[in-house]
């Protein structure tokens, strides 16, 4: 029978880090006006206004899904502002939101000794949180 023993400073600690609506916020640092706005971010095919990849939670709150498309989330949420990801050559250049990403990982990096497992959708909110500690 297993005997339980005692945790040690050294003892594993598995986080998940669910960093939702990242893109929106990677936008947000970068235009502070969007701060505070309903806000998504649609993918280059500008096709019915292009595809929401990313919904921040102030457009959340107003009924605007993922699966939306733009003009779709234009009609729930008038007020929205969708920011068209970057495109270079006729291409999505996720450039920035690969650079904010790995922040998000270098800071994680900082408390101990970290992996990446799968998909992880990054915040900056949770950037800011973890610069705190």
């Amino acid at each position: 029978m297993p005997v339980a023993r005692p945790e040690t400073s050294d003892s594993r600690i598995i986080a998940h880090v669910d960093m939702d609506c990242f893109y929106v916020q990677v936008e947000q640092r970068k235009q502070p006006h969007l701060r505070g706005q309903p806000t998504a971010v649609v993918q280059y095919n500008s096709w019915k206004g292009g595809g929401l990849i990313a919904v921040g939670y102030e457009a959340r709150k107003d009924g605007v899904k993922r699966s939306m498309r733009g003009d779709e989330a234009k009609k729930v949420c008038p007020q929205i502002q969708l920011v068209q990801v970057p495109v270079a050559r006729g291409k999505a250049d996720l450039t920035i939101y690969r650079n904010a990403g790995s922040e998000v990982v270098s800071i994680l990096a900082r408390k101990g000794r970290s992996s990446v497992h799968g998909l992880m959708k990054y915040t900056l909110t949770s950037l800011m949180l973890l610069r705190q500690c």
